[in-house]
């Protein structure tokens, strides 16, 4: 998936010096422990497991904080780097064992307990990833472990005795217990993927939940919408309600149909914020963390792309394979030269040639198009600072900055990092 940076989304660089406190909110037993390695492992790895128990290890098992630490001290305890640490850590924070809370160059990590295995395997998002990692025959031998001992006790009669039966009643306290230790599940942060206004047009009752679902299977599958809608009209029952396990074999044929191989998850190395990055540099970056048709979105003061337009983006992405980076810049560029007319023949033209020449990055992108224009003699622009001088193409100027600004998400994202 391209979209990397979800609204409210705060970016921060991690350095060896910054204190950090655990609060444990996790009574790890030997169970939690064969969860982790047994369910947890096979989707984001062993090293972020170590990761996870030795943050476990530094809090005492008689109170749920630790004493002040510095990353310095723990990345010597586990053998590795910074980025190695921050990477496991994100894939920790991804699955719901971890969360973080920063104040300046203060910490907080928040462990919190790994899903029992019930909950693990009806969790659709966790239980398809770890069937794809795992592979059929090793799945079912997982799965037989956890399995629910089944004893036929229609025979028997239920003699328990109740409360009642065994104590004497009593005058009841009302006494504030809000402080005792409570041990916690986080659940998993998944941004929407799809417009449910679309895919679910004229389907009745659609509650939250199959709506977390549904959005869930097009992250795993990568579908757009008009693929989505198709596999859910696919999969209505008699009923005319939508058959979830349908759907689902259904998404996984057509991937590996399309791909020969099942998904997985894959991590998305974030790009740390650098207070001195100059303006070109924080633009880039916005190429790269936004969705094509986020991006596309954000150019109108009003209304939203147009089928056509989307179909445009589709194509690029899903037929010719150029990157969503590379996209954003021919977008950006089209519009500005073309008088925001954003047509299938004239974009087909530029991506067809910079598919040629190989671009596949944002950087290369602008470079391509800033020596076209200069070639042209087209007016440029000087952009002065006090470290250096950058000479960025007309098109490519400090309207650029305010036009993405049109879209709430990518505000946020603005407003991180500048």
């Amino acid at each position: 998936m391209w979209l990397n940076i979800h609204k409210g989304e705060v970016m921060y660089v991690l350095n060896l010096k910054d204190k950090f406190t655990i609060i444990n909110k996790s009574n790890s037993t030997d169970y939690d422990k064969k969860v982790l390695t047994d369910l947890y492992q096979p989707i984001i790895g062993s090293l972020a497991i170590l990761i996870y128990i030795t943050l476990y290890n530094q809090v005492k098992a008689d109170t749920l904080l630790s004493k002040e630490l510095d990353h310095e001290s723990l990345l010597r305890i586990l053998g590795i780097n910074m980025d190695i640490f921050r990477i496991n850590k994100e894939k920790l924070e991804g699955v719901g064992l971890i969360k973080t809370f920063k104040k300046q160059d203060e910490f907080i990590y928040v462990l919190y307990k790994p899903l029992d295995a019930f909950s693990f395997f009806n969790n659709l998002l966790l239980n398809t990833l770890l069937y794809n990692n795992l592979g059929t025959k090793l799945y079912k031998s997982v799965l037989k472990e956890y399995k629910d001992i089944k004893i036929d006790l229609s025979e028997y009669s239920d003699v328990t005795k109740s409360f009642d039966q065994v104590f004497k009643t009593t005058s009841l306290l009302n006494l504030n217990n809000s402080n005792v230790r409570n041990y916690e599940y986080a659940k998993i942060k998944m941004a929407s993927v799809i417009d449910f206004d679309f895919v679910l047009e004229g389907l009745p009752n659609i509650s939250e939940s199959l709506k977390e679902d549904l959005n869930n299977i097009a992250f795993l599958y990568n579908l757009k919408d008009l693929e989505l809608r198709d596999l859910v009209l696919f999969s209505m029952n008699s009923k005319n309600t939508i058959d979830l396990d349908i759907l689902l074999d259904r998404a996984r044929e057509v991937y590996v149909f399309e791909n020969s191989s099942l998904p997985t998850l894959k991590y998305i190395k974030m790009k740390t914020v650098d207070e001195h990055e100059s303006k070109k540099d924080k633009l880039i970056r916005t190429f790269e963390n936004t969705s094509p048709l986020v991006y596309l979105k954000s150019k109108y003061k009003s209304g939203s792309p147009s089928k056509m337009e989307m179909k445009i983006i589709e194509d690029l992405m899903v037929k010719s394979k150029m990157e969503p980076e590379v996209i954003n810049v021919l977008i950006s560029y089209v519009l500005k030269v073309n008088n925001q007319k954003f047509t299938k023949n004239y974009v087909e033209t530029i991506a067809g040639q910079w598919l040629r020449l190989g671009i596949k990055t944002a950087e290369a992108a602008m470079k391509h198009c800033m020596n076209f224009q200069n070639t042209n003699k087209t007016k440029t622009k000087v952009v002065s600072s006090k470290k250096q001088e950058e000479i960025l193409p007309e098109w490519f100027d400090q309207k650029q900055e305010k036009e993405v600004t049109n879209d709430e998400s990518l505000k946020d994202l603005l407003n991180s990092i500048n």
